[in-house]
């Protein structure tokens, strides 16, 4: 499989000297999951980074003993996770393919082996946690400051790939803190405004200005 032209799909990737980014292809392991496919699970021991190159993982957090909560979509050029850096601590919350994706998995062991020839990639590392860290806190921010369709419109623009976020409805409440018959209800009037176009299971963004405008970023 060449892997490269999916991995230019991530920003962080691109950003890394070649030397770094031949390593993360040549130690990385390929993987490829079934729609409901879990990746890894909330407190799993083995840690390390994943690079989603096509597809889309739920990242999800446990609540209670019987209930999950939808924290936040990978879709393709995304990194997350992170590399132990002492102690039992585990994941933090669980993986799963929403659909059928593939992703880079870069595993403590492989990152170890890179790290023996390339220091670099402890500073790349830790570009990739800051950049996830703040990716949670813009999401915060809008959840807990913007009006409900602000919410909607500051959603669809981070996830936004190629002119479409691949988003269900039902997610998309989740994410936003809404019910599903609210957040029906915004995408509608979005869609009246001529701002975003609803298919199955993705929402074309036809304007990007008009829907920054919503989120407060214009």
């Amino acid at each position: 499989m060449d892997l490269a032209p999916a991995l230019d799909r991530c920003l962080w990737y691109r950003r890394q000297p070649e030397e770094l980014r031949a390593a993360i292809r040549q130690e990385g392991r390929a993987v490829s999951l079934a729609a409901g496919q879990i990746a890894y699970l909330e407190g799993d021991a083995s840690t390390g980074l994943w690079i989603v190159l096509d597809g889309l993982l739920r990242l999800e957090l446990a609540i209670g003993e019987e209930r999950t909560a939808l924290v936040g979509l990978a879709p393709a050029g995304a990194v997350f996770g992170r590399s132990r850096t002492g102690g039992a601590a585990g994941r933090i919350v669980s993986a799963r393919a929403a659909r059928a994706t593939r992703a880079l998995q870069l595993s403590d062991a492989a990152i170890a082996r890179i790290a023996d020839k390339d220091s670099r990639i402890w500073r790349a590392l830790s570009e990739a946690v800051q950049n996830q860290l703040d990716t949670t806190l813009v999401a915060l921010a809008q959840l807990l400051c913007l009006p409900p369709v602000g919410r909607i419109a500051a959603r669809l623009l981070m996830l936004a790939q190629n002119g479409a976020a691949h988003i269900t409805q039902t997610d998309l409440a989740e994410l936003t803190g809404l019910s599903r018959k609210v957040v029906n209800c915004h995408l509608g009037e979005l869609e009246s405004a001529g701002l975003i176009r609803r298919s199955y299971r993705q929402i074309a963004v036809v304007d990007p200005s008009g829907l920054g405008r919503m989120a407060g970023m214009g």
